[in-house]
C-alpha cells in the first residue's frame, strides 16, 4: 500500500488496529504502522477484541494502551481511537469502555442469532442509542411473539415464534409516527398473519413493522422487517410465495386500521429468493403487486457482489476468505450478482442502492463479518 498511499492518501479513511494491551507495545506498533504505510497519520486506530478482563485492566491501567494512544492523538499521529470486538460479551464489554473513555467508534458482530440472546439485545440497544439509533417500541398487547406467563406473572414457555427481525431507526431524523386512531404505531406478528397457506415453521416466523416519520414532519411510511424460512422443499417455496402475494393487501389493511390510507410502505427483508433459481418467488410476486426494488435505483454501488456467501445454487460454499464477483457476460452486461436480500418499496421511489463491502484487498475484513450475508443500504423517498 505503501507507493500507493503516496499519491491517493487523501482519498481514503486509513485505519489500522492493535492487539497490544501496555503503552509501549501500542505506540511501537502505531509508529511501525505509520512507517510501513509511509504516512505521517492515520485516520483510526482500534483496539482490538478488548474483552477479557486481565487485558482489560491493562489497557486502561497508567501506562496502557489506551493512555499511549490518547497521546498520540494529541501529537497528530491519529485522528480517532476505536475499540473492536467479538461474541456475545462485547457489546457489554464496549459500555465500559466507553464508560472509561470517550472512544470515537465501537465495533461489534450483529445478526439475528447474536440478538436471540437477551443479554447480547439489551446490550445493543444500548450502545447503538449512544450512536443515535433506537429499536422501536410497542406495548406488550402489540407482541404477538411474546413469551406465555403464568397466572402469577411468571415466564410458562418459549415465545411462539422465531424470532428473525428487527427495526431502528435514526432518532435525530426520524421518529414513530403518531397514528391519527391513536392506536399503536409498532408492532410484531408473525408471518402466517401476512397470507394464509404456509407451513407451520414459516408462518411462526416473526416480522417487525413500524409506522415512521421524518422529524421534519414529512410522509408518514410504514417500515416491515421479515426473514422468509431457507428451507428448499415446494413446501417452503410455497410459503414464500404465498407471503410475496399477500404482503401488499396485509400492508393496505394496516393502513386502514392506522387511519393512513394509502400510506407508503418500505420492505427490508432476507426473502431467501434468487431470481434465477425462483423466478416466479416471492421477489417477483412482490413486483408483479406494485413493489419497486431499489436494486433499480439509478445510483448503485457494488452490484457485481452477491449479498450472500453461501449458496449451491451459484456455488457459494461455505464462508470464502474473498467474496464472489459476478461475471460479466452477454447475457449479464453489468455483471449483477445474484441476491435473496432485498429493500422495496410500495409507494416509495428508490434513488441508490449499496451491496455493503469491506474488504482487506480482495478478502474480506474479518472485522466486518458477523453473517454468511452482505448488507444492503438503500435510500428512498416517500410520499
Amino acid at each position: 500500500m505503501n507507493p500507493w498511499l503516496v499519491e491517493h492518501r487523501n482519498e481514503v479513511f486509513l485505519a489500522t488496529k492493535t492487539r497490544e494491551r501496555s503503552g509501549e507495545a501500542a505506540r511501537a506498533g502505531l509508529e511501525d504502522s505509520l512507517q510501513r504505510l509511509g504516512v505521517e497519520q492515520v485516520d483510526l486506530i482500534q483496539l482490538h477484541n478488548l474483552v477479557e478482563e486481565d487485558e482489560w485492566q491493562e489497557a486502561f491501567s497508567r501506562g496502557g494502551a489506551v493512555e499511549a494512544l490518547a497521546t498520540a492523538r494529541d501529537e497528530g499521529l491519529v485522528r480517532f481511537i476505536g475499540v473492536t470486538g467479538h461474541g456475545l460479551r462485547i457489546p457489554g464489554m464496549h459500555l465500559r469502555s466507553l464508560d472509561e473513555f470517550a472512544f470515537d467508534s465501537v465495533l461489534f458482530p450483529l445478526n439475528y442469532s447474536l440478538l436471540r440472546s437477551e443479554a447480547f439485545s439489551s446490550d445493543v440497544e444500548q450502545l447503538i442509542a449512544s450512536a443515535g439509533y433506537e429499536k422501536v417500541s410497542f406495548p406488550l398487547s402489540g407482541n404477538a411473539c411474546r413469551r406465555p406467563r403464568s397466572s402469577s406473572g411468571k415466564l410458562a414457555g418459549p415465545s411462539p415464534c422465531d424470532n428473525t427481525s428487527a427495526l431502528f431507526y435514526r432518532s435525530s431524523t426520524i421518529q414513530q409516527a403518531t397514528l391519527p386512531t391513536g392506536g399503536a404505531s409498532a408492532g410484531i406478528v408473525q408471518l402466517g398473519d401476512i397470507a394464509p397457506g404456509q407451513d407451520a415453521r414459516s408462518a411462526s416466523r416473526s416480522v417487525m413493522w413500524s409506522y415512521l416519520q421524518p422529524r421534519s414532519g414529512g410522509t408518514p411510511f410504514l417500515a416491515i422487517a421479515l426473514h422468509t424460512d431457507s428451507a428448499k422443499d415446494d413446501v417452503a417455496e410455497a410459503s414464500r410465495v404465498a407471503i410475496g402475494r399477500g404482503l401488499t393487501g396485509w400492508v393496505a389493511a394496516m393502513n386502514n386500521l392506522a387511519g393512513l390510507p394509502g400510506a407508503p410502505a418500505v420492505l427490508m427483508a432476507d426473502l431467501n429468493s434468487f431470481a434465477k433459481r425462483q423466478p416466479q418467488g416471492a421477489q417477483r410476486q412482490l413486483t408483479d403487486t406494485g413493489w419497486v426494488d431499489a436494486f433499480s435505483a439509478p445510483q448503485r454501488a457494488n452490484v457485481r457482489y452477491s449479498t450472500v456467501n453461501h449458496s449451491a445454487t451459484y456455488g457459494l460454499t461455505g464462508f470464502p476468505s474473498a467474496p464472489r464477483v459476478q461475471k460479466i457476460t452477454k447475457r449479464n452486461p453489468l455483471g449483477e450478482a445474484p441476491r435473496i436480500d432485498y429493500v422495496m418499496g410500495l409507494g416509495a421511489t428508490p434513488v441508490s442502492y449499496e451491496t455493503v463491502m469491506h474488504l482487506n484487498g480482495r478478502a474480506f475484513n474479518p472485522d466486518f463479518q458477523a453473517s454468511d450475508h452482505q448488507m444492503v443500504k438503500a435510500v428512498m423517498t416517500v410520499g
